[in-house]
């Protein structure tokens, strides 16, 4: 029953996909290719990546087909289905981590900036020309958007305004606050040595308290993994060792209906944790 369910599903799905192609024209196919091309190139420029957009939708789409056909093809129906919806879920999963992995090495790296900025105000240098300096002599990433910065300064644009849009490509309370003091000594003019010192001195405080609550709560985290993963792994294991035993979960209406209720109450409890446990995702 499982199995014609899906079979079903794909002939659904390969029909629509049919009706869409032969009701796409041209011009509509190369809007929508743009729309998907821009979206793509947003979340590619945010790593700096300049790759040839359009190709890589093309082989993505590609591969989100043949992978899941060489699924049904060589093994059965459930591992094209598993497939389809690791291709289908993958990108924008592995953009949301790379994203957050990114963003924590930039905040590690901006208490060393703003100390060298201090050091260098303090010698008698402008906050402007304090920033020029730092072109092509910082690591990525923080680097990378520092020079970013100073390309957008040497088009024309105000620097002031490159610091505000920054703080908006970037929504982390670090970057708002170290944008506002670097506007500020921009406007002012005034010495800022002493503000950028105690605001590096703040932020590494603040890392550091992010660290220990890491480790303290380790144990939890790794305990609430565990209960969320726990049902999907015996579900795995019990299909493998004793396929009777949940065939009543992929022979039925029944069966298929309690368990996609399941995956759908484990996802939500999954998304519950993860909420309590990183409350600072949601920034």
């Amino acid at each position: 029953m499982f199995t014609l369910t899906l079979v079903l599903l794909i002939i659904i799905s390969g029909l629509c996909w049919i009706w869409v192609l032969s009701h796409l024209t041209p011009k509509r196919y190369q809007k929508i290719e743009e729309e998907l091309a821009g979206s793509a190139v947003r979340s590619l420029e945010e790593f700096f990546l300049r790759l040839p957009v359009k190709t890589l939708l093309r082989f993505y789409l590609i591969v989100a087909l043949l992978f899941p056909l060489l699924a049904w093809v060589y093994v059965d129906v459930k591992w094209a289905a598993i497939t389809f919806l690791f291709t289908l879920l993958a990108p924008p999963f592995s953009y949301r981590y790379f994203k957050k992995r990114r963003l924590l090495k930039i905040e590690k790296q901006l208490p060393g900036m703003l100390i060298a900025l201090s050091n260098q105000i303090r010698s008698g240098t402008s906050v402007g020309s304090a920033l020029k300096s730092f072109k092509g002599n910082m690591t990525a990433p923080l680097g990378q958007e520092i020079d970013e910065l100073l390309r957008q300064e040497k088009m024309g644009k105000p620097l002031i305004d490159c610091l505000e849009h920054w703080q908006f490509r970037l929504p982390i309370f670090s970057i708002k606050l170290v944008v506002q003091s670097l506007v500020l000594g921009l406007r002012s003019g005034g010495q800022q040595s002493e503000l950028f010192l105690r605001l590096a001195d703040n932020l590494q405080q603040q890392q550091h308290l992010r660290e220990r609550q890491l480790t303290l709560t380790s144990q939890a985290r790794m305990q609430a993994k565990i209960l969320v993963l726990m049902p999907v792994g015996l579900y795995f294991l019990l299909s493998w060792i004793k396929p009777e035993h949940t065939a009543l979960f992929t022979e039925s209406l029944v069966g298929i209906f309690m368990l996609m209720t399941a995956f759908f109450l484990m996802s939500i409890g999954g998304w519950m944790v993860k909420r309590i446990m990183h409350p600072e995702d949601e920034r």
